[in-house]
Order: structure tokens, then sequence, then C-alpha cells
């Protein structure tokens, strides 16, 4: 093996085993109200709803100004939907359902 190729795979292993330490970053547990307007803008996203995206960010707004959502989970959010906002609806979609899923992957865990 090349000095490179060994460089790259000693590289490559610690980055995996970093990533596999303290996780590949993603989305903490966020509230109910968080995790419900996650699926609200995966669903706009998911149809290409352009047409609903500022009646979504006022009510995000909105939750923010009562308490109902954390700063953290409002600029997730807001993120997302900046991200429709600009068209990219994939990046949005994704974003959106990661964040779902992160919490069936934090519950399920600690519920174990």
């Amino acid at each position: 093996m090349s000095r490179t190729s060994k460089d790259r795979s000693t590289w490559t292993i610690t980055a995996l085993v970093a990533a596999a330490t303290i996780g590949c970053g993603g989305y903490g547990v966020v509230s109910e109200t968080a995790y419900d307007y996650a699926t609200a803008l995966y669903s706009v996203a998911n149809r290409e709803a352009a047409s609903q995206l500022e009646s979504l960010a006022a009510q995000i707004d909105a939750a923010t100004a009562a308490g109902e959502l954390t700063a953290t989970e409002s600029k997730w959010l807001g993120a997302m939907l900046a991200d429709a906002r600009d068209g990219d609806w994939a990046a949005a979609r994704a974003a959106a359902r990661r964040l779902m899923e992160d919490q069936v992957r934090t519950r399920s865990q600690s519920e174990s």
C-alpha cells in the first residue's frame, strides 16, 4: 500500500469511528409542536405547495412567540422554510424527514 493510500485509509477509519462515537449530527429531541410543524413542512414540500409556505411560516412564528417552540426548533424549521422558499423542495423535504426520523430513533433508544 502506498503512503497516500495508507494515509487515506487511516483518515477514513478515523472519520468513521468519530462519526459512530459522536453521531452524525442531526436533530436532538424536539417538542411535539416542532414535530407537528416538521410534518406539515414535509407535506408542503412534498407537494411543492409554495402557496402554503407563508401561512406555515406565520404559524411557526406565532408558536415561537408563544413559547411553544424553542429558539433552536424555530431555527431548524426556519432553515427548512428557507430551502422551500428558494425552491429547493428536496432539501426542505429531506430536513423535515430527518427531524421526524431522529425523533423515532431518539425515543426508541431512550426506551431501551
